[in-house]
């Protein structure tokens, strides 16, 4: 895995309308020199902001490689498109979210003022 250092994230994120229309592999091509390659060790855990520029390659090796994605998001946010095997699974409930389900929309009438 690799993480793209800030100056480096910042430069990209300042020309990013140049290059999102491409893909994965361009884009990698544009920042490969300035990535950091991570080490985890088995056993060893990383946690990072996902919103900081990040990725992986495919895999070459002969060891097979895993790993878990946690995401922590509120109740409410998007899901966008999930694909098999992805799901999201509320881990808790807080108040403001209990108050929002119970929430009824009011029935609409029509106004004695109405004509």
């Amino acid at each position: 895995m690799y993480l793209l250092p800030p100056k480096a994230a910042n430069n990209l994120s300042d020309d990013f309308k140049l290059h999102a229309q491409g893909n994965s592999e361009k884009l990698f091509d544009l920042i490969k020199n300035d990535v950091n390659w991570i080490k985890i060790n088995y056993g060893e855990v990383l946690i990072f902001n996902q919103a900081y520029p990040h990725g992986n390659r495919i895999n070459k090796e002969n060891e097979t490689r895993w790993s878990m994605n946690c995401r922590f998001k509120g109740l409410f946010t998007p899901y966008k498109d999930k694909k098999i095997g992805e799901f999201f699974e509320p881990i808790t409930l807080r108040p403001v979210s209990k108050v929002a389900m119970s929430y009824k929309l009011p029935s609409l009438y029509k106004s004695t003022y109405e004509k």
